[in-house]
């Protein structure tokens, strides 16, 4: 190899993981940063790995098509073609991001840049409160709460909760020094901070999920105290808190989501049943959810009908069941793969980013439930990071 390509190839890696750290600032950065890399790879003419998530996409991505082709509303659908740019991060990283080093700034990006827009969601949150003095501060802040750097609270929380898990991975599993460590835990505490302010029920619920699995692989023991913590941070919360925790089971009328998501899931429903192979087309569900409204909807409650907060729902609605089934193969056959590689022992440093890889996956599809978490570009962008560097800790295993 040429000096002139390895300069490139070196610069690439860098421009890739800048890339990576990005979403948790600007998407727009990111989408740049990925591009010049992408163009550098090309350049230097890199021969790409082609990940095992890879056949699924492709299925994906084709039956996507499709399906748009099926809607009949060709034009409207084009966001979701384009968004197809976004899985070009899986491809970029896998092939530059070959030895750990790289991952490990990556580690470092994802904490400093979680921790600080989680610093930021909490001087919003203080802002917003004075505002509210004397008035329901919990009915008004849950229509308008903390977004970090972000533009939606959602988004917010969503990468927040994927630099947490996978900070949290290198803090129990892998080698750091005393100094390290401290600092891991301060940027932990910080995001999980972050995402209490941030009140997002379903990322509350997948990052306990993650959360669980690795302290479970870290000390078994240890999962007991799990209960305890969250009992005891319920008995401190202060009221407003506990209204938020508690309104998964009472809610406070249409300001909670509880009866909204119960209807998307519903239309979602009526969708699939009556168009099960190519759904009603990329972005159709915005236009014709009215249509696929359950039997018995006297009155819709308020709420955002772009989507069905739901990925299951969502993806076997819009572009039909083969199109779910494709997603969670890659899915589910990438946490299948990092589990086996665990199962060989590796090293510290490959067992921290593939229980990381692991635990942001249970994270992802049990938030996406409550949320179309994969349709933001930030969080799909932060979540192909991962797998590219589970699957580069699977080959080393």
């Amino acid at each position: 190899m040429n000096p002139a390509t390895e300069r490139m190839q070196r610069l690439a890696l860098w421009v890739a993981c800048s890339s990576a750290v990005a979403p948790v600032v600007s998407i727009a950065a990111s989408h740049i940063l990925l591009g010049a890399a992408l163009a550098m790879m090309l350049v230097a003419r890199s021969r790409p790995v082609w990940t095992p998530a890879w056949p699924p996409l492709l299925f994906f991505m084709g039956w996507s098509l499709l399906s748009l082709a099926a809607s009949g509303d060709v034009w409207a659908g084009l966001p979701q073609v384009r968004k197809f740019y976004v899985l070009a991060a899986l491809v970029v990283l896998a092939t530059l991001v070959r030895r750990l080093e790289p991952i490990r700034s990556v580690v470092w990006g994802w904490a400093a840049a979680g921790a600080a827009s989680s610093l930021w969601a909490g001087i919003q949150f203080y802002g917003k409160w004075r505002r509210s003095s004397g008035g329901d501060f919990y009915l008004d802040y849950v229509a308008d709460r903390v977004t970090g750097f972000m533009s939606h609270w959602m988004t917010f929380s969503g990468v927040v909760m994927i630099a947490l898990l996978f900070v949290l991975a290198h803090l129990l599993f892998a080698r750091r020094s005393r100094k390290e460590r401290y600092l891991l835990a301060a940027a932990v505490a910080v995001m999980s901070v972050g995402l209490v302010l941030g009140w997002t029920r379903s990322v509350w619920l997948g990052c306990l999920c993650g959360a669980a699995y690795l302290i479970w692989n870290w000390r078994k023991l240890a999962i007991l105290a799990l209960p305890a913590a969250l009992g005891l941070g319920f008995v401190m919360a202060p009221p407003s808190l506990k209204q938020r925790a508690v309104s998964v089971l009472r809610p406070h009328g249409e300001r909670d989501s509880n009866q909204h998501r119960a209807v998307t899931r519903g239309i979602g429903w009526q969708m699939i049943k009556a168009h099960p192979w190519f759904g009603v087309g990329p972005e159709q569900v915005a236009r014709q959810y009215k249509k696929y409204l359950p039997p018995g909807t006297a009155q819709i409650p308020d709420g955002f009908y772009g989507h069905l907060h739901n990925i299951y729902f969502q993806f076997a609605a819009e572009r039909g069941v083969p199109a779910l089934v494709a997603l969670l193969w890659c899915v589910l056959a990438s946490a299948v793969l990092f589990l086996r590689a665990l199962g060989r022992r590796p090293p510290p440093a490959e067992t921290a980013i593939l229980h990381g890889a692991v635990a942001v996956t249970v994270a992802i599809l049990a938030t996406g439930y409550f949320e179309h978490n994969l349709g933001d570009s930030e969080v799909l962008q932060l979540y192909l990071t991962v797998l590219a560097f589970g699957f580069t800790a699977a080959q080393r295993a």
